[in-house]
C-alpha cells in the first residue's frame, strides 16, 4: 500500500490506497475487510456504496431470518470471528432490528482499537502490561474501572473524532481519569502528582523516540 486514507473518509473500509486500475481502466482500491482483517482489491463501486465486507464475507453471511432465529434461542453469530455466542456477549445496537451490535464485544473493541487509533489488539495488551495492567494514572485494573480508553495528545493530532495515532498515543485510561486528564489539560491545570506523574512517563518516552536512546 501507499498513502493512506483512514476509514473516516473511505466509509466502512479502514485503510484504503488507489491500486493499479484494471484493463478496463476503471478505478480500483487496496483496502482491508473490518470483517476478516484480509487485504483485498476492491472496485470503485464497492468503494462508492461502502461496502462494507470483502465478496468472501459477504458469502458467508446470514440472512435475517437466520438472525432472528438464532437471537430468539439467546445466541447470536459474530459477523467476524464467527463464533455463535450468548446475547450478553454482544452490546447493544438500537439501529440493528435485534437490538445488538452485529460484531461481539471483543472483535467490536479490536475494530474500533484498528479503525480509531491504529492499533492492534497485541499492541493494546502490550501498552496495558507496560502500565502494570491497570489505568496509566490510578493504577485501578479494568476489572474495577471497565474497559480502558486510549489517551492520546491532543496538542500532537487534534482529531475532530478523537481518533489517535502512534505519535500521539500516550497510555490507557479509565474513563474517571481520561475525562479529568483532558479537562485539567484545556484548563491548563495540571499539577496534581498522579496527572503529574502520568505525563512525564509520556514526556520521557518522547525524549527516547526523539534521540534514540
Amino acid at each position: 500500500m501507499v498513502s493512506i486514507v483512514v476509514g473516516d473518509i473511505s466509509g466502512h473500509w479502514w485503510a484504503c490506497s488507489l491500486a493499479t486500475p484494471g484493463p478496463s481502466g476503471n478505478p480500483k482500491w487496496n483496502c482491508v475487510c473490518l470483517c476478516c482483517s484480509e487485504p483485498r482489491i476492491i472496485s470503485g463501486v464497492e468503494f462508492r456504496h461502502k461496502i462494507p465486507w470483502c465478496r468472501e464475507c459477504q458469502r458467508g453471511r446470514q440472512s435475517p431470518k437466520e438472525i432472528l432465529l438464532l437471537v430468539a434461542s439467546g445466541f447470536r453469530k459474530c459477523s467476524s470471528c464467527r463464533r455463535i455466542q450468548p446475547l450478553t456477549e454482544f452490546a447493544l445496537n438500537k439501529n440493528d432490528v435485534t437490538g445488538l451490535q452485529h460484531e461481539c464485544r471483543t472483535c467490536c473493541r479490536d475494530s474500533q482499537l484498528r479503525r480509531c487509533h491504529q492499533m492492534s489488539p497485541a499492541d493494546y495488551e502490550s501498552l496495558l502490561k507496560s502500565q502494570d495492567g491497570g489505568c496509566g494514572r490510578c493504577g485501578e485494573p479494568p476489572e474495577k474501572v471497565g474497559t480502558l480508553a486510549v489517551d492520546h495528545d491532543h496538542k500532537v493530532c487534534d482529531h475532530p473524532q478523537g481518533f489517535s495515532c502512534p505519535a500521539c498515543r500516550r497510555g490507557l485510561l479509565c474513563i474517571d481519569c481520561n475525562l479529568f486528564v483532558g479537562s485539567r489539560e484545556n484548563k491548563g491545570v495540571t499539577s496534581d502528582p498522579l496527572t503529574q506523574s502520568y505525563l512525564a512517563r509520556y514526556q520521557r518516552k518522547l525524549v527516547l523516540c526523539a534521540y534514540g536512546d
